[in-house]
């Protein structure tokens, strides 16, 4: 089985697990909200695009190590469709974990995440090539060709 289509099949069938409360009112300014990250992308500021299309905004820039390849990384994180559809979130108590750089995610996530610090927040627009592409996701929560944004909270390293 190809890596990506692993990858996101191992993330749709995490999302029933991970129905949880997605709007964290403790971040005064950008909460896990998917409906506002996504309806605000287009008047975004501070974003950067990396060679591959990835859009990152830094929100919190974390104190602690960074997350670099090989990385097993602890994340609370809010992913939404270019409409404002949220359709998979994991806030605390939950943890979402895995390693970057080996496709266990979809390719803007395990991108997005590389030099973040422990402690940071990022913003990341997702071009239809690096999320679920012609295809869409499994189970059509995200429709083909669709841009998604995604919060990242890193949270701890294993």
């Amino acid at each position: 089985m190809p890596t990506r289509l692993r990858g996101a099949l191992a993330l749709a069938a995490a999302i029933p697990l991970l129905a949880i409360a997605c709007t964290n009112s403790s971040e005064p300014s950008y909460g896990l909200d998917c409906e506002t990250l996504a309806l605000g992308r287009a008047t975004a500021t501070g974003l950067r695009t990396t060679p591959s299309g990835l859009q990152v905004r830094d929100v919190v820039v974390g104190s602690g190590a960074d997350v670099v390849v090989g990385s097993r990384v602890q994340t609370h994180y809010a992913a939404c469709t270019s409409s404002g559809l949220t359709f998979a979130e994991v806030a605390a108590p939950g943890i979402f974990t895995f390693t970057v750089g080996r496709g266990q995610v979809i390719a803007g996530l395990d991108e997005g995440v590389q030099g973040m610090k422990l402690g940071g927040r990022r913003q990341l627009i997702i071009p239809p090539e690096l999320g679920y592409g012609q295809g869409g996701s499994p189970g059509g929560f995200v429709v083909p060709n669709d841009t998604l944004v995604m919060t990242i909270d890193a949270v701890g390293l294993r």
